[in-house]
């Protein structure tokens, strides 16, 4: 490889750490967060990730064990998000191996695939979230190490390389469920390479190791499917997504997958990564952007070929270069993050207000009841709420899906407020605070919000895009 190509590649991995680990702690936890973190400081009484009303977190297992191992220095913002962000860094090399390897380990390929590595780098998108406690940082890098061991395993099927693709498969899977599309692509891989595994051993010890592996990942793909729900359809509003925010990528991106037509490895992933957005849109009843991550990068890897061809075209090396520097600036000149920022928000639905400052604010005694939104957030920066002012976070109108099988709240096993009257019954038994924020009063009985909002403000900030925050005093009857 040019000593070129990695001194760019290491340019790009310093640059990306810098811009995601800047300013760390500056953000509250969020609610998602408070979930990956309260469950990881139970794993202390409990030996597993869970929560006091007995809810398992075993969905992201391997992020919730590194968790666990940084909490032996804290469980502060900081200390809990910087896993996130090396895992983020991590995937712009992993980004940039997996593309080499599909692109050809030639010198046009090494370049070409520094464009994705750029793109993954400096995108708002997954700087943003790999600022977050949360696992999809660590899902996305996963899911192209696994994909960059099946390339070598395409090219060089042993038993070894197959041992490391079962490994970082099965890590993916537990991190993530939406890991098992690596399987879409794996069935059009070998169906395109199948002459290549003829003859190909693989040892009865490597075959005890892979197969229950597996199994780990047949069971995984029943128990999923059985939750499926069929009547979901996002596939306009997921469109819409990358319309607006990878605009030129996503039309970019046609233009690459013809010119990489003939090349294997790319349909495989092209046919794969199609099949899985349209699965996705349609079977998955929560939507979220974030969601589309992974899908994200591989816009990326189709738009560089293009990218790369128009770059081409000029035979003297410099003004190629310029071109090509231009095409890049042009493509990352919306939602690109090139300076260190503390502010970063997220999407729509995930709120982000700063509960820390909030649960501060409030000078509570064990004889005050505290009411809150976001149970798990409280008891991280106060301590355990007393009631949780119920609403259904995922907009479906189910807030008891939100309960558990004794009808307490299903994270930290606190009472749950579901009516007018019930909540009126509370705040007139004596003295005590409520906390809520601009989405939850958005969708909480509208009689429950004239209630809070008569009552006395101790804390009120808006710090931006879905980050209003209020603090309520009540003093009974």
């Amino acid at each position: 490889m040019d000593k070129k190509v990695l001194i760019l590649l290491a340019v790009l991995l310093m640059w990306g750490f810098a811009i995601r680990v800047y300013d760390l702690s500056y953000h509250s936890y969020w609610m998602d967060e408070s979930y990956s973190v309260l469950s990881t400081m139970n794993m202390e009484r409990y030996g597993i990730p869970m929560f006091d009303s007995d809810t398992r977190y075993l969905r992201h297992l391997p992020f919730s064990a590194v968790l666990f191992v940084f909490g032996r220095f804290g469980y502060d913002e900081w200390m809990m998000r910087f896993p996130s962000v090396v895992f983020g860094t991590l995937l712009i090399a992993a980004v940039f191996f997996y593309s080499r390897r599909v692109f050809g380990e030639d010198d046009a390929g090494d370049y070409m695939a520094l464009i994705p590595a750029c793109f993954v780098c400096f995108s708002e998108l997954f700087v943003a979230w790999s600022r977050q406690a949360r696992h999809y940082s660590l899902f996305v890098l996963l899911f192209f190490v696994s994909l960059y061991f099946l390339m070598v395993f395409v090219k060089k099927p042993c038993g070894r390389s197959l041992l490391y693709l079962t490994g970082f498969t099965v890590l993916a899977v537990m991190t993530h469920q939406f890991a098992m599309v690596l399987l879409i692509v794996y069935f059009f891989t070998f169906l395109f390479y199948c002459g290549r595994f003829k003859g190909v051993r693989v040892s009865l010890p490597v075959w005890a190791l892979i197969l229950p592996a597996f199994a780990y990942i047949g069971q995984a793909i029943v128990k999923d499917v059985m939750i499926l729900d069929m009547k979901m359809n996002y596939t306009r509003q997921y469109y819409g997504f990358f319309h607006e925010q990878y605009f030129v990528f996503l039309y970019v991106s046609v233009i690459g997958v013809f010119l990489l037509r003939r090349n294997k490895g790319a349909m495989a992933l092209f046919l794969g990564g199609a099949v899985a957005f349209f699965l996705h849109s349609m079977l998955v009843h929560l939507m979220a952007y974030r969601y589309m991550l992974y899908l994200t990068v591989f816009l990326f890897i189709f738009a560089a070929p293009a990218f790369f061809y128009v770059a081409r075209q000029f035979r003297d090396k410099r003004v190629s270069l310029v071109v090509m520097v231009v095409i890049l600036g042009l493509a990352m000149s919306h939602n690109s993050v090139f300076a260190p920022q503390s502010k970063l928000w997220l999407e729509s639905d995930t709120p982000q207000p700063d509960m820390r400052g909030a649960l501060n604010a409030i000078d509570a005694s064990n004889d005050d009841t505290v009411i809150t939104v976001y149970t798990a957030l409280t008891e991280i920066y106060l301590r355990k709420p007393d009631y949780w002012l119920a609403f259904d976070f995922s907009k479906m109108n189910n807030t008891r899906g939100w309960l558990n099988d004794e009808g307490m709240e299903r994270y930290t096993n606190v009472t749950p407020i579901l009516d007018a009257g019930q909540f009126s019954e509370v705040v007139s038994s004596g003295h005590g605070y409520v906390i809520i924020d601009e989405m939850s009063k958005m969708r909480i009985d509208r009689e429950i919000v004239s209630e809070v909002e008569g009552m006395k403000v101790v804390f009120e900030k808006d710090d931006g895009f879905w980050t209003k925050v209020w603090v309520y005093e009540f003093f009974g009857e």
